[in-house]
Order: C-alpha cells, then structure tokens, then sequence
C-alpha cells in the first residue's frame, strides 16, 4: 500500500485517492475470484481476469467505469480468450449475486461505486437490460485498452518450471551422493512442494495489486 501511494495511475490524476484506488482495485480482484468459483472456472481463467482488471484501469479511471460491469467484462473477455463457455447472463448475475454478499461486509467501499446494489436483478427486464448493454460496453473499452490483444503470461506458469527445475537438480544431486534412502528423497520433495504452495499463494496474492501491469511475469515468479 506504502508503495502504491507513488505510482501515477490514471485514476489518481482524476482525483481518485491512493487508499480509495487502492481499495477498490483490491475489492474488484475479490470479486472476479468468487465469481469465477461460484461459475466453475479454472484458476487460469480467473487470474487472467484479474490481469485485465488492472490492465483497464491503466487507460481508464476507476470514476468513468463501472466496477461490477467492468469486472463482468473482466470475466467474459477471459473466458472467451481461454475458450471456456459461460453465458454472459450466467456471468451477470453471478458477479451481481457476489456483490450483493460483499456490500454486507465491505462498508467502507465507496457509495460512487456500489451501481445502485439492488437486492434482484430481472435479466430479462429493463434493468437486465440496460446491465447487458452496459458490460458489451465495457467489453468493448476493455478490447481498446488492450489493442485487441488478449494474450497474457500469468507467473504461475514460470513458477512451476522455476520450481520444477529446481527440485529435479537437487534431488538428482542427492541421488548422486552415497544412495540416499527412500525416506530423504521424499523428505525432499515434501519440502519443495510446500515452497511450491507457499510461492503459488504469493503469485496469486500479487495478482490483487497493479504489478502484473509493471512488472514482467517471470519477474513475479
């Protein structure tokens, strides 16, 4: 948060507070990741989603989207590029569905980004449509701001080879000294599968900040 404060983002020269930006950003990310488990993604797809989150907030500010619009882009754009098939009305309701648990706890997100926070939403009404509508726009800012490129590398990727190359040298060099007992090599591998999860946790966590949008992925990793 300390070193959020410095960055320049579009949001901030539109007035928008560090903390605020910062809670907001870190609240969209939340979102997206109970959306995409309540819609049965994969991980893959979700973390991409949360990339692209990011991503639009480095051409648009936070006070001319739509958080749970954008968002619902975020998740429908990512589907599409990982070609798992969800309907934009599952997609919809789904991230409407989460927002309203959310609002119950989160009371110190701002009222400028609630979008109103009905209790229901009739899909198929005037309110259902004017929701669809508005996320095949925010798809469409999305796609701009992205240059039509939808191509992401996530640092889980080169964590899993990092890591992979790794524990195969290491064990090999156990291997290689006196005929280590079965017990030591599995002694080993426990121990780099909890480096593995304790990383993996780390990268995920990363993904609910900016710095997928600064920084390489194999940095991250």
């Amino acid at each position: 948060m300390e070193a959020f404060k410095d960055w320049a983002t579009v949001s901030r020269n539109c007035g928008v507070e560090a903390g605020d930006e910062f809670v907001i950003r870190e609240f969209g990310c939340r979102l997206i990741q109970a959306a995409g488990v309540l819609l049965k993604l994969p991980q893959k797809p979700i973390c991409i989603a949360k990339c692209l989150w990011h991503r639009v907030l480095r051409v648009h500010s936070l006070s001319s989207i739509s958080l749970l619009q954008m968002c619902c882009a975020c998740l429908s754009i990512a589907c599409k590029a990982e070609e798992f098939v969800r309907r934009l009305r599952d997609i919809i309701l789904t991230v409407h569905h989460v927002f309203l648990l959310f609002r119950l706890s989160d009371e110190h997100l701002s009222d400028a980004h609630r979008d109103g926070g009905l209790p229901s939403m009739d899909y198929y009404g005037n309110h259902g449509y004017l929701w669809k509508t508005g996320v095949l726009d925010h798809e469409a800012k999305l796609l701009s701001a992205l240059g039509f490129s939808t191509f992401l590398e996530l640092p889980h990727t080169f964590l899993l080879l990092f890591i992979e190359h790794m524990k195969t040298r290491v064990i090999s060099k156990i291997k290689s000294q006196n005929q280590p007992s079965q017990n030591q090599i599995r002694s080993e591998q426990e121990k780099w599968h909890q480096i593995l999860q304790s990383s993996w946790n780390s990268a995920n966590d990363a993904l609910h900040t900016p710095l997928c949008t600064i920084v390489s992925p194999e940095t991250i990793a």
